[in-house]
């Protein structure tokens, strides 16, 4: 039955240390935006300054395209394989140059 109590005791102290230490943090926290913001407006930083840039993958714009098939409009920018139909005309002996866009 002692130890009941006394275990009782304990958490009843455990949880007022709980809320002391939330009341100190919360406290701090207020303290330290207030020293940030005064920071921030005495050198006139900006978030950039502050973070960084983005932060994650950089967004690349798709490549123009170059050349364009006459007769479907379909167009290819030059990067990775030649398409079929680009192809097919230069084995007929057209020049590739001759669908630039």
């Amino acid at each position: 039955m002692q130890m009941q109590k006394d275990l009782e005791a304990l958490l009843k102290q455990r949880n007022a240390i709980d809320q002391q230490i939330e009341e100190m943090r919360k406290g701090a926290r207020v303290e330290a935006i207030n020293a940030a913001r005064k920071l921030v407006a005495e050198y006139d930083l900006t978030p950039q300054e502050l973070f960084g840039g983005r932060r994650g993958k950089r967004k690349v714009a798709s490549p123009k395209p170059k050349y364009r098939n006459p007769e479907t409009g379909e167009t290819w920018s030059g990067r990775g394989q030649t398409p079929r139909w680009l192809r097919a005309l230069e084995e007929k002996g057209f020049k590739r140059d001759s669908y630039g866009v």
